[in-house]
């Protein structure tokens, strides 16, 4: 499995798609998309896709919430620098 197979944890319409598949009774939705894209090998992540892919999407937002909410106390005590582009 290549390095560019694991950017698909982070889109959200592959968990979606595989979510709606694993429900419908198709299992195999994920592991047949990413093998169109070139041969893999089970591994780990590749076995826990839909859990590991919410789990990293959980993180990167939570990352998000966390740096806008630091961002918006910095705004309220004076201490932030406005960027401009110049």
């Amino acid at each position: 499995m290549y390095w560019y197979h694991y950017l698909l944890l982070t889109n959200p319409v592959v968990t979606f798609y595989g979510v709606l598949n694993y429900q419908a009774g198709s299992r195999s939705a994920i592991f047949d998309m990413i093998n169109y894209m070139g041969n893999y090998k089970q591994n780990w992540v590749t076995q826990h896709w839909l859990p590991v892919s919410l789990l990293v999407q959980a993180a990167i937002v939570a990352f998000e919430l966390l740096y806008a909410v630091h961002i918006l106390y910095s705004k309220r005590r004076g201490n932030y620098r406005e960027i401009r582009l110049r």
